[in-house]
């Protein structure tokens, strides 16, 4: 079968023995670096946590591991969150194997319809970082930046007109691979912002 014949390049990567165990390295280690961001929501939000809906995930969240996004490996962290058929909220971690980290903000439903005019109402202070999906779902997870625009561009009308007329919000900042180390602080960061909003201080 000549279609199952290795190149050079994939042979040299099948008999490589060192690779899979550096993988389930790398994939712990980031594992671990997201239940460190977990644990720092979760210490974050304690205070206020009677300002979010009941229904609402604050004090455990989810960390969910797979193996083939378009091919690559991911992990990611959900966290608060709560899934409700239509109804979603969700402060949404991925590392994306060869790609990067992210951090999304996602909110369709009822939980959209609560907060996209606040939304509007903060744009003009949100970091320039901060990216609003153009995308058609909100779960693709590579970054290909004419799928987005600036967040501050929810000041618009126009913006705020297309917005109302979608079925959700994703607004994502992203962190390149090599600052991994920095996942749970910048993540913390990106989530105070959220979590002003979600309690109607900001």
């Amino acid at each position: 079968m000549k279609e199952a014949q290795l190149s050079p390049t994939e042979l040299s990567v099948f008999m490589d023995k060192s690779y899979m165990p550096l993988k389930f390295i790398v994939l712990t280690k980031m594992e671990a670096l997201l239940n460190e961001l977990r644990q720092k929501i979760i210490a974050e939000i304690h205070p206020v946590a009677k300002t979010f809906p009941p229904e609402f995930d604050v004090k455990t969240g989810k960390i969910t591991k797979g193996e083939n996004y378009q091919t690559y490996p991911y992990r990611v962290l959900d966290m608060p969150r709560v899934f409700k058929g239509n109804n979603i909220f969700t402060y949404r971690t991925v590392v994306l194997w060869g790609h990067h980290i992210s951090f999304h903000l996602i909110v369709a439903g009822k939980y959209k319809e609560l907060l996209q005019e606040r939304l509007f109402s903060v744009a003009g202070g949100m970091p320039d970082t901060f990216c609003l999906s153009k995308q058609v779902s909100p779960w693709e997870w590579e970054f290909k930046p004419e799928e987005f625009i600036q967040a501050r561009a929810l000041q618009e009308p126009s913006i705020q007109d297309a917005v109302r007329q979608s079925d959700f919000i994703k607004i994502t900042f992203i962190l390149p691979l090599n600052r991994y180390m920095e996942m749970s602080e910048v993540g913390l960061q990106v989530w105070k912002f959220w979590q002003m909003l979600v309690a109607g201080k900001s």
